[in-house]
């Protein structure tokens, strides 16, 4: 009897995995970013559909004081009087009509004592790199994450997040992390995911992989 409930318990784990993974693959499996978690430890040069580029050089750097998985993240940091410097990648295939979700991690050592942004931005752009922003904004603007400011907890890491829509003729995907501050301020960013939104078709995978297990548990 022992055995075959073990059997049965094994049976159905397994059963159950396959099912999860096929009716959330589309998120999980997905990353459209190259080096998501800044692992290469180094900028890209001259293609930046290969990984990050850095601005500012002496103010954006892969770093390894912090990190929210793994040895590297990206430091940014400002001098303040609302400075701005940030990374970025290009990603292509955009689909019009598609949404997309960036997701990752942000960490200030210190305080943040003025007002700015410490965010994630993504926006869209056509086959000739002209801006066309997202569905949610409008032509040319960014849209974007909450921010890291002076009411986040330092020296813990923070979940960031946005959602865009891809316009018409979008071609591109432009990716940024930024930080544009009154002073002085430092943030890193670690662990992004781009990822196309789950489209219908997926959940209704999930609800068949569900119903296939209860009649094998009927079964």
């Amino acid at each position: 009897m022992n055995a075959r409930i073990l059997s049965l318990v094994s049976h159905y784990t397994t059963a159950f995995g396959a099912v999860f993974m096929l009716g959330t693959g589309t998120s999980l499996a997905l990353n459209l970013l190259t080096d998501p978690g800044f692992e290469s430890g180094t900028p890209t040069t001259g293609n930046t559909f290969l990984g990050w580029t850095v601005g500012e050089s002496q103010n954006v750097a892969f770093s390894q004081d912090y990190a929210h998985s793994g040895v590297w993240s990206m430091k940014v940091s400002v001098p303040g009087n609302f400075y701005f410097a940030g990374a970025w990648e290009f990603v292509s295939n955009a689909v019009p009509g598609t949404a997309y979700t960036l997701n990752g991690w942000g960490l200030t050592p210190t305080q943040i004592s003025s007002f700015g942004i410490a965010a994630l931005q993504i926006q869209f752009m056509d086959g000739n790199f002209q801006p066309l922003g997202t569905v949610e904004t409008g032509p040319g603007d960014l849209a974007q994450s909450a921010s890291i400011d002076s009411s986040s907890a330092p020296g813990t890491w923070i979940p960031l997040s946005v959602t865009a829509t891809a316009p018409d003729n979008s071609t591109y995907m432009f990716v940024q992390l930024g930080v544009d501050y009154y002073s002085a301020a430092t943030v890193y960013f670690d662990d992004l995911s781009l990822s196309p939104v789950p489209e219908p078709a997926a959940f209704m995978i999930f609800g068949l992989g569900a119903a296939a297990l209860l009649w094998m548990r009927y079964r």
